[in-house]
């Protein structure tokens, strides 16, 4: 009673505020209805922050926060960080502001009220819509020409970046496909670029580089520019604008629905006002994790989807499908981020060359044309808008549950460990269908196609929020689960490694192996029956000679 008394007339504001109401309510304490959580708050303002937890933000904020962990201290550290996002809240123009309270509204998102406060107080003032850059040909002449070797000296190149380029300019005159996975640091990625510029230069090969960050690629930039002196006429496209990674239409659907989930809200909260920062810095990271990662995966670009014309009509300009043309202009094509990574299969099949920094996380993507993420949430609520527009039950809402138990049976043993999520939450993108079951879950799959192709049919005339458009992508992603190039993603298990081939032209294949070094090289035997390929990870070779595989 006491402590009610104490709190009567002020709102609760705390960070990860759930958590404390849980447990003050668990011991009988009665609390108002309105709180305001300043780690909400925080992962949208600050949607570039990997990390929202309040000792981080308060020490990069330079926030005072003296004792970490102590019931008075973090009191007064939230009271620090709720004035900081408030003052950011300020600085966001009056239009993005307006349409941030707008979503927040209408799925009764419970920061709303208090940036709707900041709303009336806000003049706020238009900022420039984003666009891309055309491509253009970079031309320099400040290296002498001369061979390999002596152009990277006169790059100020050392020795093992020379080796490394040297590795990379034998593998091209063998001729295939490659793909390299150099390590972290701009030293060795710049090693490769020399070699395989010159390749694009006389129309052999095409390259893409993927630096795993944007600090990365910004890095890269300068090298890039430096060593095309020794390739004249070979002209570089950077994607670095990352709301082309976001389907415009997907955005433009969810902006108008009333049904988010809160994860989803917060992620379509933090694009849109990540959009808004991009017009400033164009290296500005978006940082997503955990659910709010899942849930950002259905709003990502997928390159079949975005170019139907089912996309067209519901809109006309698609950043995507112009990154796309601009990606297509170049030889070389400087590119980042995961989204980008995980939904450009039809970008990269284009290069016989990609060039890495890191291939973890690169080889799922590469091994399956599963682009969209669908979980059981998310298909049943779509089947839930598309029986609203029907006016009767479908029936669809078991067959979703059947199919999504058969493939959550499967993923139970692949979880990561740790990982606590719901099976019914699980990720179909990254599940392996193992032989035994594999029949009974394309025929749950096929099955459930077929049937969401004829709701559609059914609510295409009536519907006027996209349903059928999704309907369209859920029925299309079933059917490429088993199609002919998922099905020659065929994986053999030695140990814990996992061995997937991809088919980047129609004679070439690559092999992208996830294992450590010290793999005996029988790893690979039987490799090269079915093809004739090599792998560079970093310095290192793997070579095929005679009967045996060595490592090198």
């Amino acid at each position: 009673k006491e402590f009610e008394e104490f709190i009567e007339g002020y709102v609760l504001i705390g960070h990860n505020v759930a958590f404390d109401i849980g447990f003050l309510q668990g011991k009988g304490f009665t609390l108002p209805d309105t709180a305001f959580d300043t780690w909400k708050l925080a992962t949208v303002l600050l949607p570039h922050e990997s990390s929202h937890s309040l000792e981080i933000l308060t020490k990069r904020l330079e926030l005072s926060h003296s004792s970490k962990h102590r019931a008075g201290d973090d009191a007064e550290a939230v009271v620090h960080l709720l004035e900081h996002l408030l003052t950011v809240a300020r600085t966001i123009p009056k239009e993005v502001l307006k349409e941030a309270v707008q979503i927040g509204e209408a799925n009764a998102w419970p920061m709303a009220p208090l940036l709707a406060e900041v709303l009336e107080e806000n003049s706020g003032q238009s900022g420039a819509e984003p666009h891309l850059d055309e491509p253009v040909s970079v031309k320099t002449t400040i290296v002498p020409p001369g061979t390999l070797e002596e152009s990277l000296r006169a790059l100020g190149r050392g020795q093992g970046e020379i080796d490394i380029a040297t590795h990379a300019q034998k593998a091209l005159e063998k001729g295939g496909s490659y793909m390299y996975e150099t390590g972290a640091g701009t030293r060795r990625l710049s090693g490769v670029v020399l070699p395989l510029l010159r390749a694009s230069s006389k129309g052999q090969r095409t390259l893409l580089l993927l630096p795993s960050s944007r600090a990365l690629q910004e890095a890269l930039e300068g090298p890039v520019a430096e060593v095309q002196s020794a390739v004249e006429g070979v002209s570089i496209a950077t994607l670095d604008d990352q709301s082309s990674y976001i389907c415009s239409a997907r955005l433009a659907q969810w902006k108008t629905r009333a049904d988010l989930t809160g994860d989803e809200v917060n992620v379509l909260l933090r694009i849109v006002l990540w959009q808004h920062e991009l017009q400033d810095n164009r290296f500005v990271e978006i940082g997503l994790t955990g659910f709010e990662g899942r849930s950002e995966h259905g709003l990502s670009a997928e390159a079949a989807t975005c170019g139907s014309e089912e996309h067209q009509k519901l809109h006309q300009a698609c950043s995507w499908n112009q990154a796309i043309q601009k990606a297509a202009a170049a030889e070389c094509v400087l590119a980042t981020h995961s989204l980008f990574v995980e939904d450009a299969r039809e970008l990269i099949e284009p290069f016989s060359a990609v060039v890495v920094e890191e291939a973890d996380g690169l080889y799922r993507f590469l091994t399956t044309r599963l682009t969209h993420r669908w979980d059981a949430e998310r298909a049943r609520r779509l089947i839930t808008q598309a029986d609203e527009l029907l006016e009767e039950k479908s029936g669809l809402m078991e067959k979703i549950d059947l199919f999504f138990g058969l493939v959550g049976g499967e993923a139970e043993h692949q979880r990561d460990p740790g990982d606590e999520s719901p099976m019914w939450s699980v990720r179909l993108d990254g599940v392996i269908i193992h032989s035994g079951t594999f029949w009974k879950v394309e025929k749950a799959a096929i099955n459930l196609a077929e049937e969401l192709e004829r709701l559609r049919v059914n609510i295409v005339e009536k519907d006027v929020r996209g349903v059928s458009y999704e309907l369209a992508l859920l029925s299309d992603f079933l059917k490429s689960m088993f199609s002919r190039e998922a099905q020659q993603d065929a994986t053999r298990e030695q140990g814990s490694t996992f061995i997937r081939w991809i088919e980047i032209r129609e004679q070439e294949s690559v092999a992208i192996v996830r294992a450590p070094i010290a793999t005996d090289g029988l790893l690979f035997a039987g490799m090269w029956e079915q093809r004739d390929t090599i792998v560079v990870l970093g310095d290192i070779l793997f070579e095929h000679r005679g009967e045996g595989t060595y490592l090198r």
